[in-house]
């Protein structure tokens, strides 16, 4: 009967973590902003990734990071980013802004947030498109606005799963 009981529970709990994943419940009331918001063109113009293409250059950044990572915690912070954001509570809430290079344009899902030390972890997924839709591009920089509670932080370590 306990191991009935115990294999119940364990089922239960794995239901229950994959209901967060779906329904994007994440650490720290994680969510992805993508309504209402418009990024300030100089600042997009100075945080390129390495591979995107330019159309300044009419080439490919070289000399850029891989990724870029921001943790944004005060209204000044933000207005240097967005021209236009929903309101937040910067007492309350925070921003995690990640730029990277991808060849495709699909949606984004958050999977993980967790907060170990000082260093935020934020893991997300990109969804595959319809098989056989052509949704590839040129290699463009792409961004990520993940508005969360807020946390004392000194670094994000961000990572994804697909283009």
């Amino acid at each position: 009967m306990k191991k009935i009981i115990s294999f119940i529970l364990v089922t239960m709990c794995f239901m229950f973590g994959a209901c967060f994943s779906v329904f994007g419940m994440v650490g720290y009331n994680a969510v992805i902003v993508n309504d209402g918001i418009v990024y300030q063109a100089d600042w997009l113009d100075n945080h390129y990734t390495y591979g995107a293409y330019r159309e300044d250059l009419k080439d490919y950044d070289m000399t850029s990071p891989q990724s870029r990572a921001y943790i944004i915690k005060s209204q000044n912070e933000l207005d240097d980013v967005f021209a236009e954001f929903p309101d937040i509570d910067f007492d309350k809430k925070m921003v995690l802004v990640y730029c990277y290079t991808t060849v495709y344009v699909r949606k984004q899902v958050l999977n993980k947030v967790a907060l170990k030390g000082d260093v935020l972890t934020v893991q997300f997924d990109v969804v595959r498109g319809k098989f056989g839709h052509a949704d590839a591009a040129m290699p463009h920089r792409r961004t990520l606005a993940v508005k969360l509670d807020r946390v004392e932080v000194a670094e994000a370590n961000v990572t994804y799963k697909g283009q």
